[in-house]
């Protein structure tokens, strides 16, 4: 992402990503995830179409909403209805509160708590852009199992987020990309070849010893390679002489 907006800022625009069949099924199943979410919990004044985003008043942040509504009761735990409250609470009071709901479809099986990129983030970065203190992550699993996850606006993650888009805006403006974690991130980030730029050096001893364990390590692991072919290769021999031996034709 941070790429795409250095190339912005350069007058590149990307080119535009038409979704893929995942989303596109998740498109196809949101509306009825939000109807059925919004029937389990007792919500009302259900709302999936949006005119525009909604923008954090400080912050370079927004977020496009997949539904809000208002809550109606007291929402206690029930795995049964697929309604989960992580954390040590068993209820939660929805009575006239404004609650965002993110919906999310995934070929994962069921969890008793989603990771914090199936929704959980970009939930609680949705309340600080909306003005809410309430909110769930609505997952339909598998195409079959709809589950409801209800979360408080948590002031520790939001601050970190928050942190994050000040971050991230600073290497944006500074192009000052994040540190490489595999090969995948160095071919974005130094896509293009400098062919004004220095020379690297790579005569440091450290830097050295570096480049021969990587290289070693590569070669240890074609070496083990080519041995686990050859010690299948021979005991499949080995087992398909003893089962002639051992079976009458």
């Amino acid at each position: 992402m941070l790429s795409e907006f250095i190339d912005r800022d350069a007058g590149k625009e990307p080119e535009p990503w038409e979704g893929n069949e995942l989303t596109r099924w998740g498109d196809i199943h949101e509306g009825a995830v939000i109807a059925e979410a919004s029937r389990r919990l007792g919500l009302v004044d259900v709302e999936n179409d949006f005119a525009q985003a909604f923008f954090h008043d400080k912050l370079r942040l927004a977020a496009s909403l997949d539904g809000m509504a208002t809550g109606t009761r007291l929402i206690k735990e029930d795995h049964a209805q697929g309604i989960i409250i992580p954390g040590t609470a068993n209820a939660i009071q929805l009575t006239g509160e404004k609650l965002l709901l993110e919906c999310k479809t995934t070929q994962a099986a069921p969890e008793d708590a989603p990771p914090p990129h199936r929704g959980v983030l970009q939930l609680q970065a949705q309340m600080m852009c909306a003005g809410a203190s309430l909110g769930a992550v609505c997952v339909l699993y598998r195409g079959s199992t709809l589950r409801m996850f209800l979360y408080h606006a948590d002031a520790g993650v939001q601050a970190r987020i928050a942190q994050a888009v000040e971050e991230f805006e600073q290497r944006r403006k500074d192009i000052d990309w994040y540190p490489l974690m595999n090969p995948a991130d160095g071919n974005v980030a130094y896509s293009r070849v400098d062919d004004v730029a220095q020379p690297l050096d790579v005569s440091d001893g450290e830097v050295q010893d570096a480049i021969e364990a990587l290289l070693e390590a590569k070669r240890a692991k074609k070496k083990s390679a080519t041995r686990s072919s050859l010690t299948r290769k021979r005991s499949s021999k080995t087992i398909w002489a003893i089962m002639r031996k051992q079976t009458p034709w």
